[in-house]
């Protein structure tokens, strides 16, 4: 299961899913377990049209990741964007 994150204002979202295991990628390609070596990823502004991808190796299947994300309280957080993809 395949993530497509925006950040429509500032927020510990991304070190919160850090935190529980995501990996991140900003072309969909090449996923990283920490923000931090991806420079592009240290840059997000919120509200920009900037999108990251998100994975996590425990989450096979949307419902799955909708339970993981209810768990952190991001599921219907206002501060970020969700696009579920299944690729």
């Amino acid at each position: 299961m395949n993530l497509h994150v925006q950040f429509l204002r500032p927020s510990n979202a991304l070190g919160t899913l850090r935190g529980d295991g995501w990996e991140f990628s900003t072309s969909g390609i090449h996923y990283q377990r920490s923000p931090s070596n991806i420079p592009s990823l240290q840059r997000i502004e919120p509200e920009s049209e900037t999108w990251i991808f998100a994975k996590h190796a425990d989450v096979p299947d949307e419902i799955a990741a909708r339970k993981r994300l209810d768990h952190l309280n991001l599921l219907t957080s206002g501060s970020i964007r969700i696009d579920f993809q299944d690729f």
